[in-house]
């Protein structure tokens, strides 16, 4: 946990869909919980551009095989989070797909016409010069 306010907050939100625990990212508790992780996401802004050399003070190493990292960054591409977690045979994302997605829904939310994922792609890969 980052922002352990803010994490007491969400887990009340989601408090009736599902049981969700909170643990400091720094203590020995998280570091167990690790080997049992099936997903470790990263929601910080650690490691996105200009902060590239950032990451996430988590031993990735200590997932089980087959874990999947996912980072909500998009830029760069791969953050050293992501990196390092592919470096160990783990497989990663990062966040474009999901805004991209989120670009669909406001899209149709704030003119009522619906267009696809691609489109939103496609424009965010070209403004960010890829």
């Amino acid at each position: 946990v980052r922002n352990p306010k803010k994490a007491a907050a969400l887990k009340q939100d989601f408090a009736n869909f599902a049981e969700i625990e909170v643990f400091d990212w720094t203590g020995d508790e998280f570091k167990e919980q690790l080997e049992y992780t099936d997903i470790l996401i990263n929601t910080t802004p650690l490691g996105m551009y200009p902060n590239v050399d950032e990451m996430p003070p988590v031993d990735i190493s200590k997932l089980p095989e087959g874990a999947f990292v996912y980072d909500v960054i998009y830029t760069p591409k791969k953050t050293k989070f992501l990196q390092k977690a592919e470096e160990l045979g783990y497989p990663i994302l990062n966040g474009e797909s999901m805004l991209a997605y989120q670009g669909v829904e406001s899209f149709r939310l704030f003119t009522g016409v619906e267009t696809e994922a691609e489109i939103m792609l496609d424009a965010l890969n070209k403004y960010l010069n890829k």
